[in-house]
Order: C-alpha cells, then structure tokens, then sequence
C-alpha cells in the first residue's frame, strides 16, 4: 500500500495518482551524475586580497559560477567555470609575486643606495 503524502488515502502499491485525491504518487528525485567540480571561491577571494585586485574579482564571479551551474545539471558550464577560476586565481597569484618581489627588490635597492653612501658621493655629503 502506498500513502498519499497529500491526503493520507492508502492506494494500490502498483498506483500512480491517488484515487482519492488525484496526486502523483511518484515523484522524479534529481541526483546529480557528476560530483561538482571545486569552485576555487577561497582561493579566488585570498588573491583578490592579497595579489591583484582586478583579476581576484573575476576569478571569484566565475568561481561563484560553479555551483550554481551545477545545481541547474550544466556539468560542462560548471567545469569550465572552475577551470577559468582556478586558472585566473593562479595568474593573479603568480602577478602579485612578481609584484611584491618586485617592490621588495626596488625597497632594498634603493634604501641601500641612500643608507650606503653612494647619494652622499654624488651629491657632495
């Protein structure tokens, strides 16, 4: 015997609607075939952060893309999107260390230069 979940009327196992109240007894439960792909959100926020603006941005708007497109059954829509945050958050990644050892170099190169007496030399210290 299968129970109506709307009205409580015990059916016919084998019965599709209820005959009391016309439901469908059978409901269709959506499992997803694919386990969903990373998203790269905390990655993406962390070089949004900390390396390049700009690129972080982007990378967390497709990050946040991925789930959603694979809630909505776009497997090939969410794996793409995953691909292009993972992708973006790395070269964002890789720009602000260049960056910042860049800057780093610059510091100490020029804090040298004013700490080591070569500026007094030139300008007559």
């Amino acid at each position: 015997m299968k129970k109506c979940p709307n009205c409580g009327y015990s059916n016919e196992t084998g019965a599709d609607t209820c005959k009391e109240c016309g439901t469908h007894l059978h409901k269709t439960v959506h499992h997803h075939k694919k386990p969903m792909p990373p998203t790269y959100l905390w990655q993406s926020v962390v070089v949004t952060v900390f390396c390049c603006l700009p690129l972080g941005i982007v990378a967390i708007v497709f990050a946040a893309q991925v789930s959603s497109r694979w809630h909505g059954h776009d497997y090939d829509g969410a794996m793409h999107s995953s691909k292009v945050a993972r992708n973006i958050a790395f070269f964002s990644f890789v720009i602000g260390l260049i960056v910042h050892i860049t800057m780093l170099v610059y510091f100490v190169f020029v804090v040298g230069l004013l700490s080591g007496g070569i500026l007094s030399h030139i300008f007559g210290g």
